[in-house]
């Protein structure tokens, strides 16, 4: 996580009082950190005194023949000299106030400062208990609410909401009801935060603390930005808008520790995970979300002065269980970017893409030694890939983010090796699938070739793999005999008496496509290839639709 500006803020320590008593100016004399649990006023007769406790007095109540046998924490109003022994002990810490300042405001600030830690702690161990018990983001931002007691919004890498708890729809917050209902910045807004070069040097700052922001022309409220961050990327933001009340010191820190709690939701649920490090990447994400119109893309893109001259094509990468941080997820897509100079690489919905060039010029450029190349970089690192088709223009990514994205999950549902999965090749079996999703197996499968392979169960026969692989070479029967160590006139005898078992030409075309579908259906549905179809099912008992 970040470099976290409140982690030491939170706890009850002789530091963090010094720092909140600050505005007393006081001498301090701090050799040591110490946990306090509680402050006292001690008296000229105390001799007794404990480590975890914070003593408050005046110095003239001390007396200098004291013997120190443990460490001691003082707050001291400086009426008369600290006594020696008390200032040169290597036992003492002691925060020295002018005597100037009245003692019983004193009291009241160190009152304050112990409730505020106690409600801080009392936060802080709500909130881990909730995510110990497996709660979700948006009980998150609730459970935050309570304490915070202002609206919280939680937005992706490219400002799309993700999340928002504790909005009154009476509030007059025109541009936050604008986000709500829309689900991203107005171009007000967008305009405002772009203009505002200081907000945005605080946002990417390897600082990570939260920042205030009130663009009085355009809200009412001020607003609270914190940031999700992980291994030097901005997961999210979370934004809090001082609707109800003004912030206060303990809202700092709460909010940082939320992002923190967040931050690792995120990368615990990396199927959701959108990141976007650059202004092309959140245009990329924001066409894959929302499909933008051609004359926005070319006016962002001229913007960026980003152009693919030629075909490209999307890569959609995936390593299963390897992602189970960002921080793997970000040496995959730097990776890919060090593959694929000038293309470009981005996190969405948990998985790595690539937009790179095709072809240039009827030049090839995702050449067979590319792809080769490729495929010996994804087996090291245990990735898998699905490629799209070529396509001209970024306003098409979203369809071909589909089409890799589907090549990916088919190839992994069919078991297949890899680790490149072609769109192209597999076409055929995502029709399959999406017909197997809205429509009846009885409908799809060829209810002849269903009584073949039915009929090579029970006899023992081979016919159906004949077919099967007849189909695989395209109908060349020599092909079909070397793979099968038939002799020609064997298989063409077998090529017969299927047709005669089919009842149907199996020249002919509209033939041969059906019986090709059935196959991928069925491969589909056992997840296996047709070749190992009988020794893997008992027909028709795991297969339903044969019965």
């Amino acid at each position: 996580m970040g470099k976290n500006a409140g982690s030491e803020a939170m706890q009850l320590t002789i530091k963090n009082l010094a720092k909140y008593l600050e505005h007393y100016r006081p001498a301090s004399k701090i050799l040591f950190d110490a946990s306090l649990r509680s402050f006292k006023i001690f008296t000229k007769e105390q001799t007794d005194f404990s480590p975890e406790q914070l003593y408050v007095g005046r110095a003239s109540s001390l007396t200098d023949t004291y013997k120190f046998a443990d460490r001691i924490n003082f707050v001291l109003l400086q009426d008369a000299e600290i006594p020696a022994s008390f200032r040169e002990s290597h036992l003492t810490n002691i925060i020295a106030i002018d005597s100037g300042h009245d003692f019983f405001s004193l009291i009241n600030d160190l009152q304050d400062f112990f409730a505020q830690r106690e409600y801080v702690s009392t936060a802080i161990t709500r909130l881990l208990a909730a995510l110990a018990q497996g709660r979700n983001i948006q009980e998150i931002l609730e459970l935050s609410f309570e304490f915070l007691g202002n609206p919280l919004m939680l937005t992706d890498s490219t400002h799309y909401l993700v999340a928002h708890a504790g909005w009154d729809e009476n509030l007059d917050e025109p541009q936050w009801q604008y986000y709500l209902k829309q689900g991203y910045i107005s171009n007000e807004y967008a305009l405002a935060v772009s203009n505002d070069l200081e907000f945005r040097r605080k946002i990417i700052s390897d600082i990570v603390t939260p920042v205030v922001i009130h663009y009085k022309e355009l809200f009412r409220h001020p607003q609270m930005v914190s940031r999700v961050y992980a291994k030097g990327v901005n997961l999210a933001y979370l934004t809090i808008l001082a609707a109800y009340r003004p912030f206060r010191e303990t809202d700092f820190e709460l909010a940082t520790i939320i992002c923190d709690l967040i931050a690792i939701m995120m990368q615990q649920a990396q199927d959701k995970l959108v990141v976007a490090n650059t202004e092309i990447e959140s245009l990329l994400i924001d066409i894959l979300k929302n499909g933008p119109d051609q004359k926005y893309i070319e006016e962002r893109l001229d913007d960026f002065n980003v152009h693919f001259p030629g075909e490209i094509c999307l890569l959609c990468l995936d390593a299963g269980e390897i992602f189970d941080s960002a921080e793997k997820m970000f040496f995959v897509k730097s990776l890919m970017q060090n593959f694929f100079l000038g293309g470009i690489s981005f996190i969405y919905n948990g998985k790595v893409l690539v937009v790179t060039e095709y072809k240039n010029n009827n030049k090839l450029i995702l050449t067979a030694e590319k792809v080769s190349s490729l495929a010996s970089l994804l087996q090291t690192h245990d990735l898998t890939c699905g490629v799209s088709r070529p396509f001209v223009g970024l306003k098409d990514i979203k369809l071909h983010y589909e089409q890799a994205f589907h090549a990916l999950n088919t190839a992994q549902h069919l078991k297949h090796p890899g680790p490149i999965y072609f769109y192209e090749d597999y076409f055929l079996y995502y029709l399959v699938a999406s017909m197997l999703k809205n429509d009846d197996l009885r409908n799809i499968c060829h209810p002849g070739l269903l009584k073949l392979i039915t009929r090579d169960k029970e006899k023992s026969s081979s016919y159906a793999i004949s077919l099967y692989l007849y189909l695989q070479h395209n109908g060349d029967v020599a092909a079909t005999a070397q793979a099968m160590h038939l002799h020609y006139n064997t298989l063409k005898y077998r090529l017969q008496k299927i047709a005669e078992i089919l009842e149907a030409d199996i020249s002919d075309f509209n033939m041969l496509l059906k019986c090709k579908i059935t196959f991928l259906a069925l491969e589909f549905y056992h997840k296996i290839s047709f070749t190992q179809y009988f020794d893997k099912v008992s027909i028709p008992e795991e297969t339903p639709y044969l019965l």
